[in-house]
């Protein structure tokens, strides 16, 4: 959740303590099964279950590398000193944690820019994390690509698989529509913001912030800022945001269906 017992988040600890921390974050943004599966020791499970795992892994340390040669070369962070913060807040990026370990809102903007995407992906189903979830982006990306591959090869079967085995259609039709609600709600959710007097950037860092539970946005309510600057107004649309976010959707969408309450 980003809470700390100091107003600087988690900046007051020690870098070993940061480390820890970080550590941790990562661990709640894995699938729950996989983790009691592995403390059990029981890797035959483990075994075809793991594309999920890698594409978060690989996404998490990829962020890491560059954030740590941008904090280096950008911005002149010495190496253990990026090297640390760059793990600490990609993985609080990642798992929409939340936890600073500096103020991200001096940062160089494409590290903000790219936060908010890492947020927007969130960690894997199955997890503490908030955003999309890891494996319905593997889904979205895999079918862009069977469907290229389609134009290609008209004739050719080529399902999307997901650890090996075909994923019907109706998940894919499923995440589809999960997708595109999300980017709906967003687009919709900054708009009106920015109807209420909220500036675009905080609007757009806003929504995303709260949509998917990272917490941190851009300008004014990021980094160790928050968003008491914003109107009354623009609190109800972001509250109304993190609950569709943290319900994906579908929960509350579901209620304001006439065919709900006829049932």
């Amino acid at each position: 959740g980003g809470f700390s017992p100091y107003g600087d988040s988690i900046a007051r600890f020690s870098p070993a303590q940061q480390y820890v921390l970080a550590a941790t974050m990562f661990s709640g943004g894995i699938n729950f099964m996989l983790l009691y599966n592995l403390f059990t020791l029981r890797f035959n499970y483990l075994r075809g279950k793991m594309d999920q795992l890698r594409a978060y892994f690989g996404i998490t340390l990829a962020a890491i590398v560059a954030v740590t040669f941008a904090l280096r070369w950008k911005m002149g962070y010495a190496w253990p000193d990026a090297i640390r913060l760059a793990t600490v807040q990609s993985v609080s990026a990642a798992t929409t944690s939340g936890s600073l370990a500096a103020d991200t809102g001096q940062w160089w903007p494409p590290i903000l820019f790219l936060y908010l995407i890492l947020a927007f992906c969130g960690g894997m189903a199955g997890s503490t994390s908030g955003g999309l979830k890891t494996m319905r982006v593997l889904i979205l990306l895999r079918n862009v690509r069977t469907i290229l591959r389609g134009r290609l090869h008209p004739h050719a079967v080529n399902p999307v698989r997901l650890n090996g085995k075909p994923v019907p259609d109706p998940l894919i039709s499923n995440v589809t529509v999960i997708f595109l609600i999300f980017v709906l709600a967003s687009v919709v959710c900054a708009g009106l913001l920015v109807l209420c007097g909220v500036g675009a950037n905080e609007a757009i860092g806003g929504t995303v912030a709260c949509i998917t539970g990272y917490g941190s946005g851009l300008g004014n309510c990021g980094g160790m800022h928050n968003f008491s600057l914003m109107p009354v107004s623009a609190l109800w649309i972001l509250s109304v945001a993190m609950l569709l976010g943290r319900l994906e959707f579908m929960t509350l969408l579901i209620l304001i269906l006439p065919d709900f309450w006829r049932k």
